[in-house]
């Protein structure tokens, strides 16, 4: 993802901090709030990057989605960190950390993991760049976040892989 470089943590200005914890909020400050859960929500994506490398998957490979997402992020930023901002994304990313960790359950872990592939191709949407990714379908269904539900006709029930992109053009 474009992002400038950080040397330093996040420190919220004490002006910030006062007006937030009086209940205000101005406009600089949730947008430092917004700065700081991106920069949050990238770093714990990295965090699954490296912990993914070495799964076990139909689907394409997480690197290949996350060089998906970069370029659309580069293309459109505002509409990929809304979705990268959106609460479904962050619970998405949450649960995947404690799958990986042992301390939750679900289905086969390539498919949850390949909600990656599904965001990336959600982002290229958005940003009218290129993507063709291979990303999990249940019962013949796709859902791409913000976008609806693509249901497939003549895929065999349960959890299966798909082929899911764009070809750049809206």
């Amino acid at each position: 993802m474009p992002s400038a470089p950080r040397t330093s943590p996040f420190r919220m200005p004490e002006r910030l901090y006062a007006e937030l914890a009086a209940g205000g909020g101005s406009p600089e400050s949730v947008a430092f709030l917004e700065r700081a859960e991106r920069a949050r929500r990238l770093l714990l994506l990295r965090t699954l990057l490296d912990r993914l490398h070495t799964l076990r998957t139909p689907l394409s490979p997480p690197a290949q989605a996350w060089d998906v997402l970069k370029e659309a992020a580069g293309a459109a930023p505002g509409p990929v960190d809304r979705l990268l901002l959106a609460p479904a994304t962050g619970g998405w990313i949450a649960h995947l950390l404690r799958r990986l960790h042992g301390t939750a359950s679900g289905p086969p872990l390539w498919a949850e993991a390949g909600h990656l592939n599904v965001l990336a191709v959600t982002a290229s949407l958005h940003a009218g760049t290129r993507a063709d990714l291979r990303v999990p379908l249940t019962d013949g269904e796709l859902s791409l976040p913000g976008l609806g539900l693509a249901r497939l006709h003549g895929v065999e029930a349960g959890l299966t892989v798909g082929r899911a992109g764009s070809d750049g053009e809206y």
